[in-house]
């Protein structure tokens, strides 16, 4: 649809030019609208099939040295066919009798033509260009999200099943329920594309899934502040940040600490930016190990402009806060 928007806007721009160009020139090898627009149609009917034949001919695949001197040729080729066509429009349709014309219409035409193709071709090849490299940057952001995510599945998969593990001799009717939140956590990680932002609402119903696991797991220690403001609840985060955030929490602040505590996670929505918070008790430690690395780069990579930060507070606790441009 692009490519004939963009046809017909071109070709209607010739007919608008050369129009103008007769009535103000009173030159009469272009006289008459219905002349003029043979022209721009032929021009459009012959630049389609100039398209056609480099789809078929592959020279867009060719190297620079090779492709140049090959769209050059079509469009002399081109220019002389369509030259030839006009030629006959400027007899039938312009009414100069054929005897009144002479070959210089035609040599004219040929150079005139033959460089309104060369601009078309150039222009053409130009436009593919940028779409081939714009592809191939999404191809390779795309790609480079999907090692991010097969990165992360098994580091989520691995505590889940350590919780169930452990569920499965002391209370296997908690091991059942472990067994179901983690389906549907499995259901939406699976159903959720690596490259795709999502609403923080559906973020939110994964990990409660989580949290009810390892609620499971952890009993009494493990005691969550939930603040989400609504206008928050649209805005759209990459898939899984919350969790690997969660995870993160639960990992290096309640499993590490005796009596365990409060893991919060506060949102709000402010001048076009989401801010994530994400506390646990504990220190911060030397490295943020798989899973916040990856966040960060699949974070950089969906929402450029947004931040994830750690900072530890002199009330043992750990902050995790995510700034995410909206």
């Amino acid at each position: 649809m692009a490519y004939w928007i963009c046809q017909v806007a071109g070709w209607g721009a010739y007919f608008v030019f050369q129009s103008a160009a007769t009535a103000f020139g009173g030159n009469l090898a272009f006289g008459g609208t219905a002349l003029v627009a043979a022209m721009a149609l032929s021009g459009l009917v012959f630049s389609h099939l100039l398209r056609l034949w480099l789809k078929r001919s592959g020279w867009l695949a060719l190297r620079p040295g090779a492709m140049v001197p090959r769209l050059l040729g079509a469009a002399a080729v081109m220019g002389a066919l369509t030259s030839l066509v006009v030629w006959a429009e400027i007899v039938w349709i312009g009414g100069i009798p054929f005897a009144e014309t002479s070959f210089r219409y035609y040599i004219f035409g040929v150079v005139n033509w033959s460089g309104l193709f060369a601009l078309w071709l150039a222009l053409y090849v130009g436009v593919k260009a940028y779409q081939r490299t714009r592809a191939a940057e999404a191809a390779a952001r795309t790609a480079q999200l999907d090692t991010l995510k097969a990165q992360l599945n098994p580091h989520f998969l691995f505590n889940a099943l350590n919780s169930i593990r452990a569920l499965i001799a002391e209370d296997p009717a908690r091991a059942q329920t472990a067994v179901t939140e983690l389906s549907e956590l499995l259901r939406h990680n699976l159903q959720t594309p690596a490259a795709h932002l999502v609403p923080l609402d559906r973020e939110l119903e994964a990990v409660r899934h989580y949290l009810r696991l390892e609620q499971i797991r952890y009993e009494e220690r493990l005691r969550v502040d939930e603040q989400i403001a609504a206008e928050a609840l649209p805005a759209r985060i990459p898939p899984m940040l919350l969790q690997t955030l969660v995870e993160n929490a639960i990992k290096h602040g309640i499993a590490r600490t005796p009596a365990g505590g409060v893991l919060g996670i506060h949102a709000d929505l402010r001048n076009g930016r989401l801010r994530i918070v994400v506390t646990n008790p504990g220190a911060l430690g030397n490295g943020s190990g798989i899973g916040l690395t990856n966040a960060r780069k699949r974070l950089t990579l969906l929402s450029p402009g947004s931040s994830l930060t750690l900072a530890e507070s002199p009330a043992s606790s750990v902050t995790a806060t995510v700034e995410i441009v909206q």
